[in-house]
């Protein structure tokens, strides 16, 4: 096991000890069919997720990038978010505005989610 897998599973130790369960609902746009005029979409649910939810400090909030009442969403390395991804958890439902994948030589340790009501 290398470091890195183990501050990932450090991570998801402490996040299974104090963070909650969240899902993760994940829309992508597919194919363009000519013949229908539809594009197809595809859903990935992730549910049972452990994260921590934390607001944003007054500084931190410039009312552009990050507004009043966004909150910082620390996940475990298997959650598999993007941008528009939506997620539920115990105080709401949020869509993700910013993802900071955290993978120090490319093996992800946790994310970092902007999110927003």
């Amino acid at each position: 096991m290398s470091f890195y897998s183990e501050m990932a599973a450090e991570a998801k130790s402490l996040l299974a000890e104090f963070g909650q369960s969240i899902t993760i609902v994940t829309t992508t746009q597919g194919t363009y069919d000519v013949n229908t005029g539809t594009t197809s979409e595809s859903t990935v649910t992730q549910s049972g997720l452990k994260a921590v939810l934390v607001q944003y400090k007054t500084g931190e909030i410039d009312g552009t990038k990050i507004q009043q009442g966004d909150c910082k969403v620390i996940v475990e390395s298997a959650a598999t978010p993007t941008v528009n991804s939506v997620v539920t958890a115990s105080n709401g439902t949020f869509t993700v505005i910013d993802v900071d994948q955290i993978a120090p030589s490319g093996e992800t340790v946790i994310w970092k989610l902007q999110v927003r009501k």
